[in-house]
């Protein structure tokens, strides 16, 4: 229960600094592909619609993997899989990390789908 309170603690004051990071990178390749390549035809620009994006795209992952978890309790097929996760008898920042190969894909293709929402909104 410590190591998870810890871990979530730790995720929760990285969120910022990790979301100004991100978009200072973003912002970095943006200028850049804008400069070689002239600027993109799509209906909001600068860094304030890119931080939206951004935003977005973390919402819509967060709730398709909140979502993608709660059927993995639910549905028989996929606990199969979710189990992995939970069967250490002890908790530790190491075994809470621990998935099924299948889970980890499962939780890309969400990953992947949520990027390219966002990619259809730019269009």
């Amino acid at each position: 229960m410590l190591f998870y309170g810890l871990d979530r603690a730790l995720m929760a004051l990285l969120f910022l600094p990790r979301f100004a990071f991100a978009l200072s990178i973003a912002t970095v390749v943006s200028t850049s592909l804008e400069g070689a390549l002239g600027p993109p035809n799509r209906p909001l620009g600068g860094p304030l619609a890119m931080g939206a994006f951004t935003l977005f795209e973390a919402l819509v992952a967060d709730l398709g993997l909140f979502l993608t978890h709660l059927l993995a309790h639910r549905l028989g097929l996929l606990w199969s899989f979710h189990k992995v996760h939970h069967s250490a008898p002890v908790l530790t920042p190491v075994t809470a990390k621990r998935f099924h190969p299948i889970e980890v894909v499962e939780d890309q293709l969400v990953m992947e789908i949520a990027a390219h929402r966002r990619a259809a909104f730019e269009k």
